[in-house]
């Protein structure tokens, strides 16, 4: 079975309609580890030039990355997967399940930012914690 993250990155790849779609509503602290890497050399391609990268542009610039050997067998896995010959999913389907992900990712995130104000400055919660989850 496929990660969302795997199936986001290698969209974001090969369908310059899906990228058009979601990168707006995409950000950086929706993307653990690796995926982070990914998704910045995509989006930071795309502000550049207003399109796609392809997966070559993606391992040389990763490449020039300080990576650990457990992060680089990630992302060799990873590219792998984006290199395979696999069916494109429904694009209306697959922008759906992107903004279920980042709606998520958004709601984790905040929760974590909830605790961690709980855990601080418990001096206005009722003010603070509403505000968060905005």
């Amino acid at each position: 079975m496929e990660i969302i993250e795997i199936t986001i990155i290698r969209n974001l790849l090969k369908s310059d309609e899906y990228a058009r779609k979601v990168l707006p509503f995409l950000k950086s602290e929706y993307f653990d580890g690796v995926f982070n890497y990914f998704y910045e050399e995509i989006n930071n391609f795309y502000v550049e030039y207003n399109s796609c990268p392809t997966v070559e542009t993606v391992e040389i610039r990763l490449g020039d990355k300080q990576i650990n050997d457990a992060e680089y067998v990630i992302c060799d896995e990873i590219l792998l997967s984006v290199k395979a010959d696999v069916d494109s999913p429904n694009i209306d389907w697959l922008v759906d399940e992107t903004e279920s992900f980042c709606k998520d990712r958004a709601y984790t995130i905040a929760a974590y930012e909830a605790i961690d104000v709980i855990e601080s400055d418990k001096s206005n919660l009722r003010e603070t914690i509403p505000e968060i989850f905005k």
